[in-house]
């Protein structure tokens, strides 16, 4: 999350020209770790005594979420927006994406543009991946179409062969045209090498996904992750924001909107 804490910096000396002093204190949940997440909050909230915490995802928010409502400090989420976070209490805020209106962007496109009418869904047991999921599923079936089968697997599942094989089964019986897989990484890739292993690739279904395709992803899929569709996370005014950047680091960020949810976190501050 190096490029979502330069964001901040630069926002934070922006607010220091102006008069505004910041300081800001980064503690590490270590890959998402619910209870490293908590005694972070803890640490903040009880010995540093902070304002306004900024975490990223809302796999980070939800372990901490009671604590900064008991203690009435506000917790902004920079990267996802969605039901969850919205209704968890005053002092909880975003600034991110809808995950709902990701997922339902997603359903509408497989449904008029490529004309997908039965859909294979498998998801992880975690709340962005549950969230787009089900938003995904209620859209796609209230314009007509079909989930004819869903599984949920770990995010550190790595492997994914049984569940191929069922929805293979499904596909050479002419039963699932396509399959939504709004996996989190980094070990999602494994199930686009193993659906190439196993054959899946071989016929005509269109793979959908979510922003969890992250680049890395991509590149550990060696090539059998392409023509995937997936809905993207993107930022306005990327122009500004990248010639900022490169005035202060020497060079072009590697996702400037990245950069904007740390920049745009500070900003709501």
């Amino acid at each position: 999350m190096a490029q979502i804490s330069r964001g901040m910096d630069i926002a934070i000396k922006e607010a220091k020209d102006d008069g505004i002093n910041l300081r800001v204190i980064y503690e590490d949940d270590k890959s998402l770790s619910s209870v490293d997440a908590v005694n972070a909050a803890n640490k903040l909230t009880t010995i540093d005594n902070v304002d306004v915490v900024i975490t990223a995802l809302v796999e980070e928010a939800r372990p901490v979420i009671p604590i900064f409502n008991s203690d009435k400090t506000p917790l902004i989420t920079v990267w996802d927006s969605n039901s969850l976070i919205k209704g968890s209490g005053d002092y909880i805020f975003s600034t991110g994406f809808s995950t709902e209106g990701a997922g339902e962007e997603m359903a509408e496109f497989a449904f008029q543009d490529l004309g997908k009418r039965k859909v294979a869904i498998v998801s992880h047991v975690d709340p962005w991946s549950q969230v787009i999921s089900q938003s995904f599923k209620h859209k796609f079936e209230s314009l007509g179409g079909s989930v004819v089968f869903e599984e949920e697997t770990l995010p550190n599942e790595i492997d994914f062969k049984t569940i191929i094989t069922k929805i293979l089964m499904k596909v050479k019986n002419g039963e699932v045209d396509s399959v939504y897989l709004p996996l989190v990484p980094p070990n999602s890739f494994e199930f686009f090498l193993q659906s190439k292993e196993l054959g899946l690739n071989d016929f005509d279904i269109d793979f959908l996904s979510g922003d969890g395709l992250i680049q890395d992803v991509i590149t550990a899929s060696q090539g059998s992750a392409e023509g995937v569709y997936f809905t993207n996370i993107f930022t306005e005014e990327a122009d500004q924001l990248t010639q900022k950047y490169v005035r202060e680091y020497g060079a072009e960020p590697i996702d400037v909107t990245l950069v904007s949810f740390g920049y745009d976190g500070v900003k709501a501050i």
